[in-house]
């Protein structure tokens, strides 16, 4: 059984070492964050950040989030502007 869930018996049975790392109230989720590339990490890691960010009690004298308007990553915008012009194009040529 530890094999296919590819884990050891020990963690099987909720046995840990000493100098094993303690994990918070959800292993499941550190264990599958383990199990990503190293550049999906940092993609979760970044969400995890802008999520937090969102969350955070704004500090004295800054700017809300409302007021910044499109807060999307640079070039979202455009890239869904030449989508919707390439989808008005399709369209518009198959109805002529």
């Amino acid at each position: 059984m530890a094999q296919y869930l590819d884990v050891t018996t020990s963690e099987l049975l909720g046995e840990s070492s000493p100098d094993a790392p303690k994990f918070p109230d959800h292993p499941y989720l550190v264990l599958r964050y383990d199990k990503l590339s190293k550049e999906a990490q940092q993609e979760v890691m970044a969400f995890i950040e802008f999520k937090a960010a969102q969350e955070a009690k704004p500090v004295k004298g800054s700017i809300p989030m409302e007021e910044l308007g499109d807060a999307r990553p640079a070039g979202a915008k455009e890239t869904e502007n030449l989508k919707k012009e390439s989808e008005e194009k399709t369209t518009g040529d198959s109805i002529k």
